[in-house]
């Protein structure tokens, strides 16, 4: 009697696979982080409530520097050359993680010596300390970031969902703990925890995929393509919207009571992450599989049939990736939006008003 071949998934279930796994890490660490402000806004001072959200828009702004979108490159690249040429996707994994050093450094460097300048166009320079200080946060978030995006390419998604909700399992532990006793210092401190957290996972879970091959400058180097061909593109709204953003949040901070009125967006602006969750979920996994059979398709060592199979495949990747956020991101927003004032109430009495 003959064993029975397990019959291999379709592209639409591989894919509706993978959003669900990154679905579960990411619903349950959004809830999490939902409660982590909760926590902030009912522990911290108004004015520290908006204090750290000038903080976090000024990390944001030094992240583009830091982060290079070396995240979104380590996906793509790694998932392109993940099966034809398993060493090309190493040798670009250590290429991004040598780059992504030398930019976090850069980033964390200007961030230090201009912090006094930046605290004093928000008439709030009493908050330079605490930006210097946040350079733990942007160092961790950063480097997070870019191993997260590796673990992502070589489709590896239960371990980045393992890491997703740790990381705000114990932002969340730390934040209750820290942050009626020592403030914003304590607040900082949780958060550079919770994403040191998450590197630690995400950089055991493909520790493989760098530790593998031996370190060769010489031939990491030869990929120094990947910076114009993706990153600098993908850099470019950033680097225009980022300063921008942070401007008007340094704008409002500098008007008389700002860091209070700041607060109050601040704390609106938590329902942001909650919006994005739903597309962030479904392209993350879509990335990975549109590079992975694009890839195949420019495989001139197969035959023409292999080839027009892997580029229909591709195809089917975006579209199904389209029809679920269609159907998935469309209602949350009209759910949210109805939602949004009682939300607002959970943050305490002077949010709610």
């Amino acid at each position: 009697m003959s064993a029975t071949v397990p019959r291999e998934r379709s592209l639409g279930e591989k894919l509706l696979f993978a959003v669900l796994i990154l679905a579960v890490g990411d619903v349950a660490g959004k809830a999490l982080g939902f409660i982590i402000s909760v926590v902030r806004t009912r522990t911290l001072s108004t004015e520290d409530f908006g204090g750290l959200g000038f903080i976090m828009q000024t990390i944001g702004m030094f992240a583009q520097v830091a982060g290079f979108s070396l995240g979104m490159a380590a996906t793509r690249y790694i998932a392109l050359y993940r099966t034809t040429e398993p060493r090309k996707s190493q040798e670009v994994a250590q290429f991004i993680l040598l780059f992504g050093l030398c930019t976090t450094a850069l980033a964390t460097v200007l961030m230090i010596i201009f912090a006094p300048q930046l605290a004093k166009s928000a008439n709030a320079p009493q908050l330079a300390g605490s930006i210097q200080l946040s350079v733990i946060v942007l160092i961790t978030q950063t480097l997070a970031g870019l191993i997260l995006g590796m673990l992502i390419g070589m489709e590896r998604f239960r371990a980045a969902s393992l890491a997703t909700v740790m990381q705000n399992v114990v932002m969340l532990a730390l934040t209750w703990w820290w942050a009626p006793r020592y403030g914003l210092t304590g607040t900082l401190y949780a958060m550079a925890a919770g994403f040191g957290t998450t590197l630690i996972i995400a950089a055991w879970g493909c520790r493989d995929l760098y530790f593998s091959i031996p370190l060769q400058l010489r031939r990491v180097w030869s990929h120094r393509s990947i910076i114009w061909e993706f990153c600098l593109p993908s850099l470019v709204a950033g680097i225009i919207v980022m300063p921008a953003t942070w401007a008007a949040t340094a704008m409002l901070a500098a008007q008389p009571g700002g860091l209070q009125q700041l607060a109050f967006f601040f704390a609106a602006d938590q329902l942001r992450p909650i919006l994005g969750l739903l597309t962030n979920i479904v392209s993350q996994p879509m990335m990975t599989f549109v590079a992975s059979h694009a890839r195949q398709a420019m495989d001139m060592t197969v035959s023409e049939e292999e080839r027009n199979t892997a580029r229909i495949k591709s195809q089917n990747a975006t579209t199904r990736c389209f029809q679920l956020l269609i159907c998935l991101v469309l209602p949350a927003h009209a759910v949210l939006a109805f939602a949004g004032p009682y939300i607002m109430a959970i943050f305490g009495r002077k949010f709610a008003t």
